[in-house]
């Protein structure tokens, strides 16, 4: 039964009409197809290599960390973040970390720094991502005191600029919590 199908379909009047418009159709493709690989290609592919050698990339000179940073530092972690004398971390902040708030704003206690939220115990120094003459990516890991609420030892990534002789606070932001245990 389904020969006698496919058998009439194949010889109605209708197929065998549109049957050579269907193959011209097909042969237009398979010849556009094969120009566009063929020559759609107009990129140059020679290749030049010059005799000079590799530029390389410029490297910033990493110094160690000045005293000054360390201290900057640290001052912010146990004002901003512990939401403790925010006049002082005011002070010790970039414009970029302060997000456009007026001093006013800012001395509220609603900042673009994320606070621990619970009590501060210690802050650390655990890794200088890089130092250079004017600026300095550190790691610093702020152990909480015992708390109720479950928060543990929570590492932030800071920069620190150097505006005029001080060191200022660019970037503060809390990472992860490394997995140290809580102070006991």
């Amino acid at each position: 039964m389904a020969v006698n199908v496919v058998q009439s379909a194949l010889s109605s009047r209708r197929f065998n009409k549109l049957l050579p418009w269907f193959a011209g159709g097909l042969l237009a493709i398979g010849v556009i197809v094969f120009l566009v690989a063929r020559f759609g290609n107009t990129a140059d592919t020679k290749e030049t290599f010059s005799n000079q050698p590799a530029s390389r990339p410029q490297v910033t000179k990493q110094i160690p960390l000045e005293q000054g940073a360390r201290v900057a530092v640290g001052r912010f972690i146990l004002t901003a973040v512990a939401r403790k004398n925010l006049d002082e971390a005011w002070n010790l902040s970039t414009p970029s970390i302060k997000g456009g708030l007026t001093h006013k704003q800012w001395m509220t206690g609603n900042i673009p720094v994320v606070p621990l939220g619970v009590p501060i115990d210690k802050a650390a120094i655990t890794r200088i991502i890089s130092s250079t003459k004017n600026e300095a990516q550190i790691n610093v890991v702020v152990l909480p005191k015992p708390n109720k609420v479950g928060v543990q030892a929570t590492l932030y990534v800071v920069i620190v600029k150097k505006v005029g002789p001080r060191w200022l606070i660019d970037y503060a932001v809390p990472q992860a919590s490394p997995g140290a245990p809580a102070p006991s």
